[in-house]
């Protein structure tokens, strides 16, 4: 797992607690990130048993977190940043200047010299990455 040290102390919120977003919040927590967290299929009593949370992490209402102390937010891939409209957090977090950012930016971060390509997506993501291995393949790459 690649780690973003240059996080490290900051806090975060994630919202969505699918694949990608407890992806995140691991990443996070392993170079001390102090997370809250809310999925909006959980209920008001934490996470379901089977959810690994991250022991340093807070589980609370989107609208409970310390906004003016978030120095980032993680959405993930499925939930609305502007369009159609936008998520209520991801209103928020637009309205008090704070970075929305995905797993994939925490990747960039914890390996910001690296060459990547980022195929993301809730379609075609296998077709794109053939196809593209086909171009890098042909041009010698």
């Amino acid at each position: 797992m690649m780690l973003p040290q240059s996080m490290s102390g900051q806090t975060v919120g994630i919202l969505g607690l699918g694949v990608s977003g407890m992806a995140a919040a691991r990443a996070l927590a392993g170079v001390g990130v102090h997370l809250w967290l809310h999925d909006d299929s959980w209920s008001e009593t934490g996470a379901p048993a089977e959810i690994d949370v991250p022991t340093a992490a807070q589980i609370a209402a989107w609208q409970d977190w310390p906004w003016a102390s978030l120095d980032a937010m993680v959405i993930s891939p499925g939930i609305p940043h502007h369009l159609p409209a936008p998520h209520g957090a991801a209103a928020r977090a637009a309205e008090a200047g704070i970075p929305v950012i995905s797993e994939v930016e925490i990747a960039l971060r914890a390996r910001p010299s690296a060459r990547l390509i980022v195929i993301t997506g809730t379609n075609g993501k296998s077709t794109t990455t053939a196809l593209l291995g086909h171009c890098l393949a042909n041009a010698g790459i």
